[in-house]
């Protein structure tokens, strides 16, 4: 009887090797379905952190365009058009060519016109204040405008340095 037992207690039986297996591959399944989850959230992460510095780039450079000229460089731009910021090598442009930005991003600029009220507050109404521009930086995913925009940002440009 003592041997029959210790060969009872060396051995495992076929269904604890089934619930035991079962138990490995819903760990697994689970670690590995949480590990995905990560990844997908790490991407998406990088890609809102990404597209939030292209956006702080555009303000930037929308001052810096400003501060070469006023009349130069942000009055004669058309309003509601679609513009892209480029960097040549040496300035940054505004033009109307589309452009890809790391083969993942596009970022349209668009100005508007503002208007002041009597009090010289910014109002849907009154006169067209022509020193200031709202303008509208957009960044979409790769080169499609048709989806919305990953993010989006406003910021006004006025004519500081009357130039």
């Amino acid at each position: 009887m003592r041997d029959a037992l210790q060969k009872k207690c060396l051995g495992f039986s076929v269904t604890e090797i089934v619930i035991g297996a079962a138990i490995i591959a819903v760990v697994v399944t689970g670690v590995a379905t949480a590990w995905q989850f990560y990844l997908k959230l790490a991407g998406q992460s990088t890609r809102m952190t990404q597209a939030d510095l292209l956006i702080e780039e555009a303000g930037e450079a929308l001052q810096y365009i400003r501060d070469k000229g006023w009349d130069a460089n942000i009055a004669p731009l058309a309003l509601n058009t679609s513009y892209y910021l480029v960097w040549d090598g040496s300035d940054y442009v505004l033009t109307t060519t589309p452009t890809i930005i790391n083969n993942a991003y596009t970022r349209i600029i668009s100005l508007r016109s503002v208007n002041r009220d009597a009090s010289s507050n910014i109002s849907s109404s009154g006169t067209n204040d022509p020193g200031t521009r709202l303008a509208t930086i957009s960044i979409y995913p790769n080169s499609s405008t048709t989806t919305a925009p990953i993010v989006q940002a406003q910021t006004l440009i006025h004519d500081v340095f009357s130039n």
